[in-house]
């Protein structure tokens, strides 16, 4: 079997009205290039949409996720600077599909800590996005990673009396930022 029997040649054909094909290829090419160009314009706007969403989904990370951790990073130290870099090196603040704001580990996991509870037995907590939660879990948590600036931050904290095992918590965002005046006393000295 040879290839020249299973090709048909087209060559042979005759046309019959030759202006009539020529036509309709014309009107085919014509509706070829319309489609193209709305393809185009399909594509060229495809883009600015995902454009929109890009930034869209950008601002709303930085309104749900980064704006409240460095909120609350605020409310855990006096240097929100130098603990927000410890804190990324251990956790990622991200945005689940509810656009809820999540804290995970490195692994990609939810951020949860062991609180241990006077009975001797512990209880596993999820890391919130609260000034409370996340000083929890730096104090509980972070404290026990040997190698982790935030070790040594964890044991300078405290006033450095013996004994002193508080926590240093800076002053709540509505304290007054200067003390009281205190009057002069009324009798002695002036």
């Amino acid at each position: 079997m040879t290839t020249e029997n299973t090709i048909p040649e087209v060559h042979d054909t005759e046309v019959k009205n030759p202006v009539a094909l020529l036509a309709k290829n014309k009107e085919l090419l014509a509706k070829l290039k319309q489609a193209q160009e709305e393809l185009a314009t399909a594509q060229n706007a495809l883009e600015g949409e995902k454009a929109k969403h890009s930034d869209t989904s950008a601002k709303l990370r930085q309104f749900r996720a980064e704006d409240p951790f460095k909120a609350a990073v605020k409310g855990i130290t006096p240097h929100p600077g130098l603990m927000e870099k410890i804190l990324r090196e251990h956790m990622d603040v991200d945005v689940d599909d509810d656009g809820k704001a999540v804290l995970k580990n490195k692994a990609g996991e939810p951020l949860a800590w062991e609180r241990k509870n006077k009975d001797t037995t512990s209880t596993t907590m999820p890391v919130e996005l609260t000034a409370d939660s996340m000083f929890a879990w730096v104090r509980d948590g972070l404290g026990e990673v040997a190698d982790s600036p935030a070790a040594l931050l964890h044991k300078a904290v405290g006033t450095g009396a013996p004994g002193n095992t508080t926590a240093h918590r800076p002053a709540p965002a509505n304290a007054p930022s200067e003390p009281a005046k205190v009057a002069p006393p009324a009798f002695g000295l002036r």
